[in-house]
């Protein structure tokens, strides 16, 4: 029999696994004493299970995210996960922002070497100007401004800043960390918007 193409297979895991992977993960999440710590763990054994030849698609990108919006808001007590922040402790919330800061970070990676112009030895600042030149973007420090005492950028028409070889950009009123692929798309679409 023929193997799925990458484009089937994305459809059948955005259009099969993803809802129902989503339903029992706030299932799990509305029990009354929810294990944060082994959910983030089945959390991350279904992220690496997905083929490498999908993993980075927007579609799939989009579904990881909103199950981490699903686990963010059981930590916040969201009416939707039944939860509320006495049901939390602070050990399990340390361990949700680690995973998600750590997602990230594997985001960066991945996207840091599909891009062979860039070298290792060098800051996640140069590499980002690297990548915004390469991408037609400027990325320039926003002189005297900061966030957290840490210096802030443009990247194109998008603010953001570094910190812990991390970049974070704004959010509504919330920074969150974002890969190098993620602020290219940010740009990319204040471009197009004028």
């Amino acid at each position: 029999h023929e193997a799925l193409s990458p484009d089937r297979l994305e459809r059948l895991v955005v259009q099969e696994f993803f809802p129902k992977f989503k339903l029992v993960l706030k299932e799990v999440l509305h029990q009354p004493q929810p294990d944060y710590e082994r959910i983030m763990a089945w959390y991350q054994q279904w992220h690496d299970a997905i083929p490498p030849a999908i993993k980075d698609r927007n579609s799939v990108e989009t579904h990881w995210d909103q199950a981490l919006d699903i686990m963010n808001a059981a930590l916040e007590g969201d009416a939707d996960t039944k939860q509320t922040p006495s049901d939390i402790s602070a050990i399990n919330q340390a361990a949700m922002q680690e995973l998600r800061r750590e997602r990230f970070r594997a985001e960066q990676a991945r996207a840091i070497s599909r891009h062979s112009y860039m070298d290792a030895e060098r800051t996640l600042k140069e590499e980002i100007e690297e990548f915004a030149g390469h991408h037609d973007f400027l990325f320039a420090p926003k002189k005297g401004l900061a966030h957290d005492g840490k210096p802030l950028y443009s990247f194109g028409q998008v603010t953001c800043y570094m910190d812990n070889k991390v970049i974070y950009t704004q959010h509504e009123s919330e920074w969150k960390p974002c890969s190098l692929d993620q602020l290219l798309r940010k740009a990319e679409a204040r471009r197009k918007k004028g």
